[in-house]
């Protein structure tokens, strides 16, 4: 059988380069997909942040004029709360940084009321094809109100770090296709509390 020789060189700079990228993908920290830019934060209270990371690994978030720290767990895992925060009326979008040993940056981040807006086909029903659902979608420039959409599973399988919806800013285009009742409950809560509102969609025609 005829030998191949790789060049001593030529082969130790390939085992380099395929360290480094081994190591720069277990180093980066990473978000649940429930944040992303546009989400709202529920005020009030001190709302969760979580995601992976390293095992023992650093995490800190800054948001708000704020920083809070804490350590990747043994899987993993990380979880930081921040602190409690109050929403403003006409408040403009925040950053936050997420910060361990890679960045990860969210912008156009509110402070307000989040909603979970859950259950079978009645709330599955979407703004377009409800009455006048057209001409009301047209008109549904919300800058104050962001949808996200998770996609749900009928066989109960946990989705939490896989699905894969994004916040959006409430405006025609993204509105159509979303919950009706949690549009028009969300639109009447913006008006009452006079607050930014997160409305979070999860909901499956025929599930218990």
């Amino acid at each position: 059988m005829p030998k191949f020789k790789i060049p001593t060189r030529r082969l130790l700079a390939s085992l380099l380069l395929l360290t480094s990228a081994a190591t720069a993908a277990q180093a980066d920290v990473t978000l649940s997909p429930a944040f992303g830019d546009h989400m709202v934060i529920q005020q009030g209270m001190e709302a969760p942040i979580w995601g992976n990371a390293n095992p023992g690994e650093e995490v800190s978030i800054q948001f708000a004029g704020h920083e809070r720290k804490t350590v990747a767990d043994a899987q993993g895992k990380w979880m930081i709360r921040l602190p409690v925060l109050k929403a403003e009326p006409n408040q403009t979008g925040q950053s936050m940084t997420i910060t361990g040993k890679n960045a990860i940056t969210l912008n156009d981040i509110l402070i307000g009321e989040v909603w979970v807006c859950s259950g079978q086909s009645n709330m599955q029903w979407q703004l377009l094809s409800s009455d006048n659902g057209k001409e009301v979608a047209s008109k549904a420039n919300h800058p104050r109100i962001r949808i996200l959409h998770v996609k749900t599973s009928a066989t109960g399988e946990k989705l939490e770090d896989t699905f894969n919806g994004q916040w959006q800013v409430c405006s025609p285009e993204s509105i159509e296709r979303f919950s009706a009742v949690a549009y028009y409950f969300g639109r009447e809560i913006e008006k009452e509390v006079d607050v930014p509102v997160g409305l979070i969609g999860t909901y499956l025609g025929g599930t218990i």
